[in-house]
C-alpha cells in the first residue's frame, strides 16, 4: 500500500509500503507477494488481524465521543458546527 498519507498506519506491519509514484516500487511490490508464498501468507495473517482494529461501531463510537467532547468543552454552537462538518463529510463523494 501506499508510503503516504494515513496508510502506513492503517496497514501497520500488514502490507508492503510503496512510493505511489513509482511504478518501480508498484511492481517490485507486486512481484514480492507474487512469487514470495511466505511473505504472502504472513500479509494475508497480519491483515486479518489487523482488521479487527477497524470497525463502524468503533468509528461511530468514537466519533460519538468527539461530538460529546466538543458540547462539553465549547458550548452548543460550536457541537452544531461539528456535526455539520461530520455530516457534509459523510455525505462527500468517494
Amino acid at each position: 500500500t501506499s508510503n503516504i498519507t494515513s496508510m502506513p498506519e492503517i496497514a501497520g506491519d500488514a502490507a508492503l509500503l510503496i512510493d505511489p509514484a513509482s511504478p518501480q516500487s508498484i511492481a517490485d511490490a507486486m512481484l514480492q507477494i507474487a512469487t514470495d508464498e511466505n511473505l504472502r501468507q504472513e500479509l494475508i495473517a497480519k491483515g486479518r488481524k489487523r482488521k479487527e482494529l477497524y470497525s463502524w461501531q468503533k468509528s461511530a463510537d468514537l466519533l460519538c465521543k468527539c461530538v460529546e467532547k466538543a458540547m462539553n468543552a465549547k458550548g452548543f454552537l460550536l457541537s452544531l458546527v461539528v456535526i455539520r462538518l461530520v455530516v457534509d463529510y459523510a455525505k462527500r463523494p468517494v
